[in-house]
């Protein structure tokens, strides 16, 4: 469930309890505590840090609350944090996985390499680790690894000591059709042009 889901969840839990203002105040605070042992416990998996876990302040604001409202916002407080701390640590997790990703590409560009073939190595699908990627970098899987091949093309291609389908096989094209197809979207020329630019 999205965060703001179940902050809405939270709070329509509360709203129902006062509305029915039959629960006396000891229930609901057991409500609360049980409620908030829970988001610790999503903590505790996630080893976000003790501060959140041994607040014994939190627990005199719900033991202290002298109405459903004041309780309810101390939930909602606690789970708004909560929820601040695991996107953060989510968003970490994803640029180092994104980051592992980028080294990989840089070291094995010249291989046959696909997002499946990655996905199965970092044991994500391929959709979610595409998904991933793009949400870090803002360039799709495919994009990036053309961008890294054609960057390393580009500069073989300006020492002019290979020849294209030479280039071309180093950065994993095995047809020189494709290859110069796509250094010409690149840059706007064929592989040829673009080395004859450097040896004039």
């Amino acid at each position: 469930m999205e965060a703001h889901h179940l902050s809405a969840f939270i709070k329509a839990v509360f709203d129902d309890l006062e509305a029915r203002d039959t629960f006396p105040i000891t229930i609901v605070r057991n409500i609360s505590i049980q409620i908030i042992s829970r988001l610790q416990f999503a903590l505790a998996e996630e080893n976000l840090g003790a501060a959140f876990l041994e607040d014994p302040l939190l627990w005199e604001q719900v033991i202290g609350a002298p109405s459903f409202c004041v309780l309810r916002e101390v939930v909602l407080n606690y789970f708004a944090q909560v929820a601040q701390e695991l996107s953060q640590k989510k968003e970490q997790h994803y640029w180092k996985i994104a980051e592992q990703i980028v080294n990989y590409i840089e070291d094995h560009y010249s291989e046959e390499i696909t997002l499946k073939t990655i996905a199965s190595k970092f044991y994500y699908s391929p959709n979610h680790l595409g998904v991933l990627f793009k949400e870090v970098t803002g360039k799709t899987f495919h994009d990036y690894l053309t961008q890294v091949r054609m960057r390393v093309a580009a500069q073989l291609l300006k020492e002019g000591s290979m020849y294209v389908y030479e280039v071309a096989n180093r950065v994993s094209y095995k047809n020189t059709i494709a290859f110069s197809n796509q250094l010409r979207r690149e840059f706007g020329v064929k592989p040829a042009e673009y080395s004859a630019r450097y040896r004039r």
